[in-house]
């Protein structure tokens, strides 16, 4: 059996690009290239412009994690170099997908679940990470732990089509409740096509939404457990917060809301901050590091 063709033949049901577009597709010389390329074959509507798409293992291009550092600006040159309407970068295996619009500017995951969330029934699922308290009050979404297992738990019971983490993983219904980085580009393939037959470009559909976001940072420390429970004691003493430790800690403020969690894996806290106005974010950023003694 041709599996490749199997494959991408059940991928197709889910393409409904009618519009015209030019996406640039960073393959990391990771194993995607044998779906999207054989998938994209013959459609004259989309117009693709593949780089690092001979499979190494050696990862030659970039490496094989699309957050390693350096790999949002250069998919910033090749997105401007090559004149596309969108960017995509997909991690080795292809279970990760990352978006730019036709600027070069990076898209959160949680801004590609705001364009692709129509195609999919509520309740939506986003991680902690996501701060939807005060990201996204106004969705229907259910909050759970980070990681795979609890995203697809909660997905399961609660009937929900579309699961999004920060780390660029997107959870399906339609897709047997698994993680795909191309079946997330083609709901955004067929989100651009359509805003293009409407005279827009992804760089028109940014949310203003006046809320400033620090990217996930880590904190090494000696003890990860010790250094929430600081937090947990510091913003516990604050007016008008509410504190939630589905994972790690969650501090909702009225003008900002923060996550800080242990790595499974390291001996270090991961650190999310939202907050509604630069001077609140620079404030919060620095108390965090005073409370946990960080000196960088």
């Amino acid at each position: 059996m041709e599996y490749i063709k199997e494959y991408t033949k059940f991928l197709e049901k889910f393409l409904d690009a009618s519009g015209k577009v030019r996406v640039l597709f960073d393959l990391s010389n990771g194993s995607a290239g044998l779906i999207v390329k054989e998938l994209l074959k013959d459609k004259e509507n989309i117009e693709a412009v593949f780089i690092n798409d001979e499979m190494d293992g050696n990862f030659p291009g970039h490496g094989p994690n699309p957050l390693d550092k350096g790999v949002a600006e250069f998919m910033k040159n090749e997105v401007v170099k090559n004149k596309v309407d969108m960017g995509v970068v997909f991690d080795g295996d292809g279970d990760r997908a990352f978006f730019f619009d036709d600027l070069g500017d990076p898209l959160g995951s949680y801004e590609i679940f705001d364009y692709i969330k129509g195609y999919f029934s509520a309740p939506y699922v986003v991680d902690v990470r996501a701060l939807p308290q005060l990201t996204m009050p106004d969705e229907n979404v259910v909050e759970t732990k980070v990681g795979r297992y609890f995203v697809v738990q909660a997905m399961k019971e609660n009937d929900a089509g579309l699961g999004v983490e920060y780390s660029g993983h997107f959870y399906f219904k339609n897709f047997f409740y698994t993680d795909s980085g191309i079946l997330a580009s083609i709901y955004m393939l067929n989100y651009l096509s359509r805003i293009k037959n409407e005279g827009k470009i992804l760089s028109d559909m940014k949310r203003d939404s006046h809320l400033l976001c620090l990217p996930e940072v880590n904190f090494t420390v000696d003890s990860p457990q010790e250094a929430i429970l600081k937090m947990q004691e510091y913003f516990s003493k604050q007016n008008g917060v509410r504190i939630e430790t589905l994972d790690g800690l969650t501090v909702y403020g009225k003008d900002f809301a923060l996550n800080i969690r242990s790595s499974a894996t390291e001996p270090v806290v991961r650190f999310t901050l939202a907050a509604k106005e630069n001077e609140v974010l620079e404030t919060i950023h620095k108390e965090t590091k005073k409370v946990l003694g960080i000196n960088e």
